[in-house]
This record gives C-alpha cells, sequence and structure tokens, in this order.
C-alpha cells in the first residue's frame, strides 16, 4: 500500500538527512585542528589544567584544555581562557553543536550561536576583570586587535566581537 504523496517525504528526508551530514562534516572539520594540536603540541600542566603549547593555534581552550602558543603567552589571556574551562563554556559549545546538527535548517540557530559566543566572552572578561585592572585587560584586548590575529567548539580569547566587548567593559567600569 503506498501512501499518497510518499515521494514528497522521501525527498523532504533526504533533503533533512542530507543537510544533517553536511552540518556533522563541517563540525567534524571544525575540531580536526584541535585534535592535531592536541596529538603534536607539547603537553604540560598549569595551574593544575592540561594544557598544549603549539605555535600554530590562537589561545583557546577545547573540552577543558587550554591551548596556548607558548609558554610565555600573556598571563591576562591564560585567565581569560581558564575562566572558560571553570565555568565550564565547552559544555554549552557541545550541547550547542549538537542542537545545531540536528536543527541546521533553523536561521535562528546561526544567530544563537553568535549569541552564545559573546555570552561567554562577557562572563570571562568579567571575571578577569574584576582580578586584573580593567586598564590593564583593555590594553591586551587592544594588543590582540592590533596583531591582526584572527582565530564553533573552541573557546577563544580572539574573537570579532573585541569591539564590543572594550565598549561594554568600559560601560561596566564606568565611575
Amino acid at each position: 500500500i503506498t501512501l499518497p504523496g510518499a515521494g514528497s517525504y522521501s525527498f523532504i528526508s533526504w533533503l533533512y538527512f542530507g543537510g544533517v551530514a553536511i552540518a556533522l562534516a563541517v563540525t567534524v572539520a571544525s575540531v580536526l585542528k584541535p585534535i592535531r594540536v592536541l596529538i603534536n603540541g607539547t603537553k604540560v600542566i598549569l595551574n593544575n589544567r592540561p594544557v598544549i603549547i603549539h605555535p600554530d593555534i590562537q589561545p583557546s581552550s577545547f573540552l577543558g584544555i587550554l591551548f596556548i602558543r607558548s609558554i610565555d603567552e600573556d598571563e591576562i589571556i591564560i585567565q581569560h581562557e581558564l575562566v572558560h574551562i571553570r565555568q565550564r563554556h565547552w559544555i554549552d559549545l557541545v550541547l550547542f553543536e549538537l542542537a545545531a546538527i540536528v536543527l541546521w535548517f533553523n536561521p535562528v540557530m546561526y544567530f544563537y550561536r553568535r549569541s552564545l559566543s559573546i555570552q561567554h566572552e562577557y562572563l570571562a572578561d568579567r571575571q578577569v576583570t574584576s582580578a586584573v585592572p580593567v586598564v590593564t585587560y583593555l590594553n591586551c584586548l587592544t594588543r590582540q586587535v592590533e596583531s591582526g590575529i584572527q582565530s564553533s567548539l573552541t573557546s577563544r580569547f580572539n574573537t570579532q566581537s573585541i569591539k564590543q566587548r572594550i565598549s561594554m567593559i568600559a560601560e561596566r567600569n564606568k565611575y
């Protein structure tokens, strides 16, 4: 027995699962570089946390592991990334990516991804500026912008939202 319009369901299923496959492939591709660096980088313990040192990766955190370019990385950047790790932002990112794979067709997911990333940065900024002078922190952010360094599943100190972050920090710390 065939149902009327069964062919259209088949097409929609193929379209949906094809989109899932593409979204999954994109997610896997975004995870490959951190995994390669995890395998090939120098492994050390810093502040009781696993740290991977590799010159080809931007300061970031991935699955609770800190990635830095060198042992001489700016301490403020390290503190910022450690906040991401302590607050377990990677769990949000993994759960979101799983949802984004299933809901690949929903344009709201792409806006939400950016919003989640910016929120994580604001939270880390707030935590670090409670222990580091705001001017020192803003200078560090400015140096990152001036360096021209451009960096889904990683939390990164360098994001395109640095200008927004600087404005937010300056506004919050006005007297």
